[in-house]
């Protein structure tokens, strides 16, 4: 078995903006600069194995803060940060950069949380989640590692390894920084 410990990026500009980033590479803002050396401290209480990360600044930005302050407080050198272009979050196509509030009214968001469907041909969570299982299925290793990536990849890969039913994906919230762990059992 080995456990992971699944960290959303701390707050992007688009979060604070209210927008769908999805691939866009949007940065931390102040407070999720913060977020991530909070983040790292609370980190402090696991040894890690491997660290891996999306490639979208935001995601890798947190590692990068969180592993220097979790450096800080266990006085351990961390592991090198492994990025993955599977791990980022789900490609919103022509929907990136709009306002949630806008994608609401227009009931966009309601079927972007549907498990197996999404419109305007968006990557589903179901695609999503065969995308990001390799990387974390090749790193199994029966230790302790870390994820550092985004609200969709969590809330997919805890769906799926929680067993939570495909239809409350979107009810899943994932707050920027805040740790969920998940058991991977070796097969």
């Amino acid at each position: 078995m080995t456990d992971w410990i699944l960290i959303r990026h701390g707050e992007s500009t688009a979060n604070a903006m209210n927008q769908l980033s999805g691939w866009q590479d949007v940065p931390l803002t102040e407070k999720g600069k913060t977020q991530a050396i909070q983040v790292g401290k609370q980190l402090a209480f696991f040894d890690f194995v491997h660290i891996v990360s999306s490639d979208l600044q935001r995601a890798f930005d947190t590692a990068t803060i969180a592993m220097k302050e979790w450096s800080k407080v266990t006085g351990k050198i961390p592991p090198k940060i492994q990025v993955n272009t599977n791990l980022r979050e789900r490609n919103f196509l022509s929907l990136q950069g709009r306002d949630k509030a806008t994608l609401r009214a227009n009931g966009l968001m309601t079927e972007l949380r549907r498990w197996n469907s999404a419109p305007l041909g968006i990557e589903t969570y179901n695609e999503l989640l065969q995308r990001v299982l390799p990387p974390l299925h090749n790193l199994s290793t029966g230790k302790t590692n870390a994820l550092f990536a985004h609200g969709g990849v969590i809330r997919a890969l805890v769906a799926h390894y929680r067993d939570i039913p495909r239809e409350r994906i979107g009810t899943l919230k994932i707050p920027n920084c805040e740790p969920v762990k998940i058991t991977i059992n070796q097969k």
